[in-house]
């Protein structure tokens, strides 16, 4: 076994990598529904191989440089994370989330630093307990960087090694119950009141007309259809398109076929001469409509007429001028609600089920709301709009979050709506909110290179103060700095794109690398300088620091602030800065409502919190 370790201690990122798949195994072990999750697992695994080393006579230890890397991108991709839903922490509910997001942060520094002043903890302790029991791991990297600064003198007698150790212990050791715990505050704090979530979720969607989410991400329900119809209704024989909708608004005549009429002139390859007289063919040869010939070897064959599939002749596309009057034995084809045109079965004439009288153009977009006069509109002020029928809205981002939607979600500026459907009625639907945004699935990386510049040399300006030299550093310039950038790209859309996808795992990556090498550092010391005594003490800090302040949050917004219940939960939990009790909440609730509350709170507790850690390790001296 020895061998073995020494070969991991000699190749340092074979080492990292062995201990974040470890992690990655072992966070996915649940049991009842609890688990440890990739980063306490992280520090556990990394911590226990380093300890095991140690007792061995093998001593591992990564280098600050990787660390630092790995920290960097997971601080940056916090803040491009909570930059989006900033900008709604100071304005209508917002502030009552934000409000609640700092109440909790604050009583979180209150009980780390108040424990490790009472029972004299050792150095590093408080930021540890902070970032462990508030779930915030960012907090971790702050803390550090007030001991590497000066702004926390290390005591005499130790080196910036052990304070830097204690840091991670203390986070281990009170990371996993501040993951758990707070997922049993959220679960069971509404039994504790007697508040029947369920009841209070069901209450707000129907109050808001807020749609229930169901868990499936497939789904056979298409909200909007294309369908065509041969006219054989003698009553629409002479009605113009704007007649036919003026009469059936839930419908919208999307095109037009006619049979070609009769050539003068045979056309062949020689003389090519089409007869024109006829206005809908030389509507055709201008290039408005266009001519399609639909095959079938027996015009007449039942098996294909029964298909309703057009017999084999030439057909012109005359589209859909409002003007355009109908005749007998045109092909209409009509866009809508699924369920509207499934009513009034045989208005039009019986259904043909052919390629070209469907072959509608449909496209998707990413629309970005900057139309000052929609501002505090609802959606349903929107349903006489002529688009009506022909867009299905999937989403809505505000902040770079998804938000519950319902009839009366109301629209503001810097929203951006995820809609498709028929070519024509996105683009008056983006003509009326804003500007279009197509969406990409490539990350502008000249933009990811900038914001990591200007976040370093943010972090590299310093001032002077009392003596000392005082700046962000490098961790506090790039959270700014993905923060600026989020919330540029969030309301613009057209540069810098930096998918869910890649941002997650930029995120993640440099989060867990980040945690296992930290384990791996604080694992040689482990037995050295943690003793029953000592670990008893964090532990008991921890589930305090974890519990109080999320109780107390509860309470407030409950009783002072009226907030509902169930979005509470979701407000709970940011404030936390942990999205499994919201998660958690709508598994249970079977309802979207318990994220209304999360995205402004966790924007607001992830930038404090990392601050925080700062300010612990100062106060705690």
């Amino acid at each position: 076994m020895q061998p073995f370790l020494q070969w991991l201690a000699a190749n340092n990122y074979l080492l990292i990598f062995i201990v974040v798949l470890g992690a990655v195994l072992l966070g996915k072990v649940t049991v009842k529904g609890f688990g440890l999750g990739m980063v306490a697992s992280a520090i556990l695994v990394g911590a226990s191989l380093s300890a095991a080393a140690a007792a061995m006579g093998v001593r591992m230890d990564i280098d600050g440089s990787t660390r630092s890397i790995f920290y960097y991108l997971f601080i940056y991709g916090v803040g491009l994370r909570v930059g989006p839903s900033l900008i709604h922490s100071f304005s209508g509910d917002g502030l009552k989330f934000t409000a609640l997001a700092v109440l909790c942060s604050l009583l979180g520094l209150a009980c780390a630093v108040g424990f490790t002043r009472l029972w004299e903890l050792p150095a590093g302790s408080a930021g540890g307990i902070l970032a462990g029991s508030m779930t915030m791991s960012a907090a971790l990297g702050s803390a550090e960087e007030a001991v590497r600064q000066g702004a926390f003198p290390i005591p005499k007698g130790q080196r910036l090694e052990d304070v830097v150790n204690m840091i991670a212990l203390s986070y281990g050791l009170t990371y996993i119950w501040g993951t758990v715990g707070i997922v049993l505050v959220c679960k069971y704090l509404p039994k504790w009141w007697g508040i029947d979530v369920r009841a209070e979720a069901r209450k707000y969607e129907e109050q808001f007309g807020v749609a229930n989410v169901d868990d499936a991400g497939l789904t056979g329900w298409r909200p909007l259809a294309v369908r065509a119809y041969r006219l054989t209704n003698d009553t629409l024989t002479g009605w113009t398109v704007q007649q036919f909708v003026r009469k059936y608004p839930q419908y919208k005549v999307l095109n037009v076929l006619r049979v070609e009429p009769a050539r003068r002139a045979p056309v062949t390859a020689s003389s090519p001469v089409v007869a024109l007289e006829d206005p809908a063919v030389m509507l055709a040869a201008a290039g408005v409509a266009s001519t399609t010939r639909l095959h079938d070897t027996d015009s007449h064959a039942g098996p294909r007429a029964k298909r309703g599939v057009l017999p084999d002749t030439l057909y012109t596309k005359l589209g859909a001028a409002d003007d355009l009057a109908l005749r007998q034995g045109d092909v209409v084809t009509l866009g809508g609600r699924l369920d509207q045109l499934t009513q009034n079965m045989g208005l039009i004439g019986p259904e043909v089920a052919d390629e070209s009288a469907l072959n509608v153009p449909i496209d998707q977009a990413e629309i970005l709301v900057t139309n000052r006069t929609l501002e505090g509109k609802e959606l349903v002020e929107l349903r006489n709009e002529d688009f009506v029928g022909q867009v299905a809205l999937h989403h809505i981002e505000r902040g770079g979050v998804p938000i519950p939607m319902g009839l009366h979600t109301k629209i503001e500026r810097f929203d951006v709506f995820f809609v498709g459907g028929m070519k024509s009625g996105v683009a008056r639907l983006a003509k009326m909110l804003g500007r279009v945004a197509r969406p990409s699935t490539s990350t502008d990386l000249m933009t990811l290179s900038a914001g990591m510049i200007l976040g370093l040399a943010i972090g590299s300006i310093s001032f002077p103060l009392a003596g000392a030299s005082l700046g962000l550093g490098n961790a506090g310039g790039l959270l700014v700095a993905g923060v600026v950038v989020s919330s540029v790209v969030s309301r613009l859309r057209f540069f810098g794109s930096t998918p869910n996808a890649a941002r997650n795992f930029v995120e993640e990556l440099g989060l867990v690398v980040f945690i296992a090498i930290v384990g791996i550092n604080a694992g040689a010391s482990l037995a050295t300088q943690l003793s029953a005594d000592l670990a008893m003490k964090i532990l008991v800090a921890g589930f305090v620091t974890c519990l109080l302040p999320p109780i107390l949050v509860w309470a407030i917004g409950l009783h002072v602030m009226k907030i509902n219940p169930a979005i509470l939960v979701g407000g709970v939990a940011g404030a936390r800065s942990h999205p499994g009790p919201a998660r958690e909440a709508a598994r249970a609730t079977g309802s979207s409502v318990p994220w209304i509350g999360f995205p402004v709170g966790y924007a607001a507790s992830a930038i404090l919190l990392t601050v925080l850690g700062y300010v612990a390790m100062v106060f705690s001296k």
